[in-house]
């Protein structure tokens, strides 16, 4: 026999009669301990039972046995002469809603299965813990749950959410102070906001990222708020700003980092040499055939170089760049990129990847150099030593060994090829503090500052922006704008007015201790829920899962 009090919450106003256990189904009948029951339509209290009926009842699960209880409810005769309805059924409140199926700690249970996971994953947890549902009744459950009301914020945050990434996005809202999600919108607009600040007065600051949308959308709903201006965007700005002007200049700093590595060593002097000789202008070899992979990059260059040209002859037309993006079917960006640049900017070379096994180079080799070592032997002492690595990767690795068992035969060395990094990496080292950078990055900077007269100055302004942001020296703004204007580098002379512009937005990030972290935090959140749901839910299932707390 199952204790009663470990199935039902409230033993005072229920008689329980009898519990059958049969199999995975436990079933429990009761009754309700109260002789009267007030009508739901006038609210007299009436002792007149007119009949009685069995309600089904699914209740949380047991031991992941499932739980029905089988109330017996009675049917009651109103004696209010002036109440249409004469005949009403008991309430069970605190149990069970009327005509549900289901107890209200089911349904809490539910509702927190599916405010957690979603509707459709929600379905499997349900069912390992007991309890039979589908992805409907879930949905159901969570759009029933209330939203958390919404306190008075004084420190808002502001940040846009991807519904699609490049063509519609919404708005989220967040307190800074608690660190807690506010609500979400579903676009971003400045009437969005103005409506959303007028109908919840009382916000004091409003921390956003540099979209004019919510500027103006700050100053119609909350015209007395201080606007601060998210730091971490103010920095990413700075790096578009110099990713343009390297972009630009992009066919010169090439030049200057191959000149960087261009001088060949003694060793290799005559050898050199040779190749130069059985080299032609345009880079292939006499006497050898491309090979398959160089004739299609080849043409895919020939096609790059034939678009920008086109590019340029439909600028000179006189066509919008909107348009030309349309006719090419290219991005603005793009077209705003080859309109820039000074010339055809060849694609970078894609990084190298590191070997792991170059961390375990020196046992390896010492390894080799002991008689009768096998590869099979050698795989098992590097996994003791935390490789985690293929017999296969170790055996290409061994193969190429001078020292190998089993050596292979090596192909025709290519001659090194320097590596150019791409634009946005160069970028974000002449933005970074010498302590912050490699050795290798600091060669590269050295090197692109001596050639180039405006990437030296470029790269000093950089970093004087990126010590006054995080550092918050409100004072040197103006210092810095002279140096802007001094050194006449168009694309920070372009950032600077555009910072002009929302001057007291940004003159308060370098002076209040506000920022969108937490913002952004939440926008990650958001975009997780967002994929579990698959795009099968609306935004009112979005914005329910959000905004209640797991």
């Amino acid at each position: 026999m199952l204790s009663a009090r470990s199935v039902l919450f409230d033993l005072n106003s229920y008689n329980i009669n009898n519990i059958n256990a049969n199999g995975d189904l436990i079933e429990i009948a009761m009754t309700s301990k109260r002789r009267t029951a007030p009508c739901p339509q006038c609210g007299k209290t009436s002792r007149s039972v007119h009949s009685r009926y069995v309600r089904t009842l699914c209740h949380v699960p047991i031991a992941l046995r499932n739980v029905r209880l089988l109330l017996r409810t009675r049917r009651f005769r109103c004696r209010n002469s002036s109440c249409e309805r004469r005949i009403y059924a008991e309430r069970n409140h605190g149990l069970a809603r009327v005509y549900a199926r289901t107890t209200e700690p089911n349904r809490s249970c539910l509702q927190r299965i599916g405010a957690a996971v979603g509707a459709k994953p929600g379905t499997s947890l349900a069912k390992t813990l007991g309890m039979t549902t589908s992805a409907t009744t879930l949905r159901r459950r969570i759009l029933e749950m209330p939203v958390p009301e919404q306190k008075t914020v004084r420190v808002l945050g502001v940040d846009d959410w991807a519904w699609r990434k490049g063509r519609r996005y919404g708005t989220l809202l967040c307190d800074l102070e608690s660190g807690r999600i506010v609500d979400i919108l579903p676009e971003r607009s400045a009437e969005s906001l103005a409506e959303w600040l007028t109908d919840h007065p009382g916000v004091e600051i409003i921390s956003r990222d540099r979209a004019s949308c919510y500027a103006e959308g700050g100053r119609q709903g909350a015209p007395d708020a201080i606007q601060v201006a998210d730091r971490w965007h103010l920095l990413k700005n700075m790096a578009e700003a110099l990713e343009r002007l390297v972009y630009r200049r992009f066919r010169d700093i090439t030049s200057a980092l191959q000149q960087q590595v261009s001088a060949p060593s003694p060793q290799a002097g005559a050898e050199s040499e040779g190749q130069d000789a059985r080299q032609e202008t345009d880079g292939t070899t006499v006497g050898k055939a491309p090979s398959k992979a160089e004739c299609r990059s080849a043409a895919r260059r020939e096609a790059r170089i034939r678009r920008y040209n086109r590019v340029l002859d439909l600028r000179r037309n006189g066509k919008p760049i909107l348009a030309i993006a349309k006719e090419l079917r290219m991005s603005r960006s793009t077209v705003k990129k080859h309109l820039a640049a000074e010339s055809f900017t060849e694609r970078a070379a894609p990084t190298a990847r590191n070997n792991p096994l170059d961390a375990y180079e020196q046992f390896i080799r010492e390894r080799l150099a002991e008689d009768g070592t096998t590869v099979k032997a050698l795989l098992a002492e590097l996994k003791l030593r935390g490789f985690e690595g293929s017999h296969s990767a170790l055996d290409r690795y061994v193969g190429l060994h001078p020292n190998s068992p089993r050596p292979r035969k090596s192909r025709t060395a290519r001659p090194a090829q320097q590596r150019c990094p791409s634009p946005r990496s160069i970028s974000l080292m002449l933005m970074r503090q010498a302590e912050k950078q490699t050795p290798e990055d600091l060669a590269i900077v050295q090197r692109l500052t001596n050639e180039c007269s405006d990437i030296a100055s470029a790269s000093e302004i950089a970093r004087t922006f990126a010590k006054m942001v995080c550092q918050r020296q409100a004072s040197e703004y103006e210092e810095w704008r002279r140096t802007v204007d001094e050194a006449r580098v168009p694309e920070l002379s372009s950032f600077a007015d555009s910072l002009n512009r929302d001057r007291d937005a940004v003159i308060a990030a370098l002076t209040l201790q506000w920022s969108n972290g937490p913002t952004e935090g939440h926008v990650n959140r958001l975009k997780t829920v967002k994929r579990q749901m698959y795009g099968r839910a609306g935004f009112d299932m979005l914005r329910k899962r959000v905004l209640i707390p797991p």
